[in-house]
């Protein structure tokens, strides 16, 4: 999927339209639409206002090309550094781990909790695949929900940080029939008055 096809199938995920969208994001409708599209490419700082507009990382709208062992041990290597991770697994006599049995985990409950979750949703989704229609109905409702979930879930989770920190709309911004109980507070990068991006 390019960027502009992982754009517009979050933004259908959601049920948000051209519209929602380029008003959350500062970003002129029609530009998106060509983004969407291929017809152009959004700049680092569009994709940033476009994903927390959508209410997900940035980096679900990027394509990480994962290829060699490296790249993924850098990957882990940043986890690592950046959140509560543990590795784990059976030793040797030595002391050292066996290969086929290691493990990784957060010792961030709501980042578990969320992983587990994400995880759930994916088997299902993978089961129903090419089952009849209703099925097929079922498996997108159930994206959609997770995509819900994942909007409202605090996405910023960083190394010893015990508070959580609310990244991207308030959930209120997208879906205003839960405006009566919501406390969360989001503010939006591109501001109530900001200049429409081309």
């Amino acid at each position: 999927m390019t960027c502009g096809e992982k754009i517009r199938y979050y933004r259908n995920a959601i049920n948000m339209s051209l519209e929602e969208l380029g008003k959350l994001s500062g970003i002129y409708p029609d530009t998106i639409k060509k983004y969407e599209h291929g017809q152009r490419n959004p700049k680092p700082d569009q994709l940033k206002k476009i994903a927390w507009a959508l209410g997900i990382s940035v980096y679900f709208l990027m394509d990480l090309e994962i290829e060699t062992i490296s790249d993924v041990l850098a990957i882990l290597y940043h986890l690592d550094r950046q959140v509560d991770m543990v590795v784990d697994g059976k030793r040797d006599e030595g002391h050292l781990l066996i290969p086929g049995t290691v493990s990784f985990r957060f010792t961030n409950t709501d980042l578990s909790r969320y992983i587990a979750e994400a995880v759930d949703t994916r088997d299902t989704i993978t089961a129903l695949e090419g089952a009849s229609s209703a099925e097929g109905d079922k498996a997108a409702g159930l994206l959609r929900e997770q995509l819900r979930h994942l909007i409202n879930f605090p996405q910023q989770v960083t190394k010893g940080t015990k508070d959580v920190i609310l990244v991207g709309p308030k959930k209120t911004d997208l879906y205003p029939e839960l405006a009566q109980n919501d406390s969360a507070d989001g503010s939006s990068p591109a501001g109530s008055d900001a200049k429409k991006d081309e």
